[in-house]
């Protein structure tokens, strides 16, 4: 528990000291999420931005600045905010937030996690994870964003991020796609003892697999474009 605290504790100082380097900050946002075997998770969340852009106001780009906007923005049944921690430093403020949660499955039924459809599911010998975040047209273009999975596994097969190690994955997210919405997904092998075959509260799963955004939607034109090839070399033949 000590040595949990200490990273979180360094990683604020890394944080606030990287940028307040800069006299025109950029609004910066970070996710760290950590996923247990049985779906339940830790999030470590880091923001900033100017104090002149907040103006004062509980809330910006639909990010809270205070302590208690950030707790209720935050918490519901499945989420719990176990930490929250507001600097103002160099004409700027900095917000880090600890939450625990159930299920990441659920994790949308905060409000802070609204516009998030996690997906959770097994497909034979794998599990597909896939974090879908829809579009924020309030984002600025300048924005610095970043996040970070741990999955319980020891082999991620397939990812759309950068791979870090053997169970983490991370993805740089550009101004444009935090406009229009992005995803992160990672298909790595079965975990021992996980038997249960969620997918995303409210939908089914076949909707999801046939979904743009699902894994079939990605690997289609692969497929499509294997079969093509196919099909040329019989006919030359």
């Amino acid at each position: 528990m000590i040595g949990k605290k200490l990273v979180i504790t360094v990683f604020c100082l890394l944080f606030f000291v990287g940028f307040s380097v800069s006299d025109s900050l950029a609004l910066s946002w970070f996710q760290k999420t950590t996923i247990n075997s049985d779906r339940s998770g830790t999030i470590t969340l880091f923001y900033s931005a100017s104090n002149s852009d907040i103006k004062g106001a509980d809330t910006y780009k639909l990010l809270p600045f205070t302590e208690d906007k950030i707790r209720a923005v935050y918490s519901s049944e499945n989420n719990k905010v176990e930490s929250v921690k507001v600097t103002k430093k160099n004409d700027s403020s900095f917000v880090s937030v600890v939450l625990s949660f159930k299920n990441i499955v659920t994790l949308n039924s905060s409000q802070g996690f609204s516009n998030v459809k996690p997906t959770w599911y097994r497909n034979g010998d794998s599990t597909v994870f896939m974090y879908k975040v829809d579009g924020n047209s309030e984002s600025d273009n300048n924005i610095k964003a970043s996040c970070t999975f741990e999955l319980p596994t020891n082999e991620i097969m397939r990812t759309n991020g950068f791979k870090k190690n053997d169970n983490s994955i991370s993805l740089q997210i550009q101004p444009e796609s935090i406009k229009n919405g992005y995803v992160i997904y990672a298909v790595f092998k079965n975990i021992a003892g996980d038997t249960k075959n969620e997918t995303t509260a409210g939908n089914d799963k076949k909707e999801e697999e046939s979904g743009g955004c699902g894994l079939f939607g990605i690997e289609m034109p692969l497929i499509f474009g294997f079969g093509m090839l196919l099909l040329r070399r019989r006919i030359k033949k």
